[in-house]
């Protein structure tokens, strides 16, 4: 009987140990599990982060292709409406305000260039340090425009305010700045030389002084008793004028008798304007 009750006893405590390590087999293997889930959470996190980054990058970049582009300024030269042909000017600096710049701090650079308008172009014109809005038909020979890009990437042009203080011809319609001018009359001409009678004002007021070689009155100058002689250059202009207005003429056209107004326009070219003789 004591054997009995002690092989029931032992059999007891193997079957103790055996849930023991059952159960000490469970534990360790449900603190596994929680291990990997956690380091799937993390990895979860990175994932995101990463995610973030790429987005903040690829915002960066768009920000960056919206800035303006570098603008060109330059005096008109031809406007047909869909290419506006300008003399290139060049600046000390970068301009940072259209409306109030100077257009006498612009240099002429010597080259020439072309800007290509459409009709989703925007023009303005710079006047009192404003900007105000304009028509393409607004920019006219002889003004300076600057053109630039906006952010969005729109195409404007801007008529600069100081274009209506430089040196116009009588193309141009006059400007109110004094034009160093020589009043003479043809008395001889041998192909593309002339004789001439220089004539000088009749007085020294200053309804006198010549600013729009286009409409000069020819009785407030009288005849001198100098003479030269005058070869017309290759790359003269010469213009008739009539009413106030001026035309492209032939310098073969110029005849014995014609009032001649002969000056240097803004671009250094030599420039005659032809009055011919009423007789």
């Amino acid at each position: 009987m004591k054997k009995q009750i002690k092989a029931l006893s032992a059999i007891a405590a193997v079957a103790a140990c055996t849930l023991i390590l059952a159960a000490c087999a469970n534990n360790t293997s449900s603190k596994s599990s929680s291990s990997s889930i956690s380091s799937s959470g993390t990895s979860s996190s990175t994932s995101s982060s990463s995610s973030e980054s790429s987005s903040k990058d690829i915002s960066s970049s768009s920000e960056e292709a919206k800035e303006p582009s570098e603008s060109v300024v330059g005096k008109v030269i031809q406007n047909d409406g869909k290419v506006i042909e300008i003399s290139v000017y060049t600046t000390e600096a970068p301009i940072d305000d259209y409306a109030s710049l100077d257009a006498e701090t612009l240099t002429d650079s010597g080259e020439t260039g072309q800007i290509e308008v459409d009709d989703k172009t925007e023009y303005f014109v710079a006047s009192s340090g404003e900007l105000a809005a304009a028509e393409a038909g607004d920019v006219k020979e002889g003004d300076i425009v600057a053109e630039t890009t906006t952010a969005e990437g729109g195409q404007q042009i801007i008529i600069l305010e100081g274009a209506a203080s430089q040196p116009e011809t009588a193309e141009d319609g006059g400007s109110d700045k004094a034009i160093d001018i020589k009043i003479a009359e043809v008395t001889a001409v041998t192909d593309n030389t002339i004789s001439l009678t220089l004539y000088s004002p009749t007085d020294s007021t200053a309804e006198n002084q010549v600013t729009d070689p286009a409409s000069i009155e020819m009785s407030n100058y009288t005849a001198s008793t100098t003479t030269e002689e005058f070869t017309i250059s290759a790359n003269a202009v010469v213009k008739e004028c009539k009413d106030g207005a001026a035309s492209d003429m032939e310098a073969s056209k110029i005849a014995v008798g014609d009032m001649l107004a002969i000056y240097t326009d803004a671009d250094g070219v030599e420039t005659i304007m032809v009055y011919h003789s009423k007789a």
